[in-house]
């Protein structure tokens, strides 16, 4: 369709010029008809980028996750670490107060 015939560039000069338009019922569907399938292309995207969203959002629920079973487990490995010297201690204050 040359520019001279597309409904949708006249309906844009006149509405930039303020210029009154009459449309054919053809020249209107074909409007309708290229919106209709914009909005389809951007309900489409938005459907994506909310998709991309809440995968982003489970990865860093992901992420989050992963680390704070790695912190519990470093606090896990110093208490046993403590435990161990604390143990080692007793065993070792024992031992010599039997020597004595």
């Amino acid at each position: 369709m040359s520019e001279r015939y597309n409904p949708i560039a006249r309906l844009l000069d006149a509405g930039t010029y303020g210029q009154p338009i009459s449309l054919s019922e053809e020249e209107t569907a074909v409007i309708v008809e290229h919106l209709g399938g914009a909005l389809g292309v951007a309900a489409d995207q938005i459907e994506a980028a909310y998709e991309l969203c809440d995968d982003l959002n489970r990865a860093r629920q992901r992420e989050e996750e992963r680390q704070r079973r790695q912190e519990v487990q470093v606090v896990q490995e110093a208490q046993q670490r403590m435990r161990r010297r604390r143990t080692e201690r007793m065993h070792s204050s024992e031992s010599e107060q039997a020597y004595d």
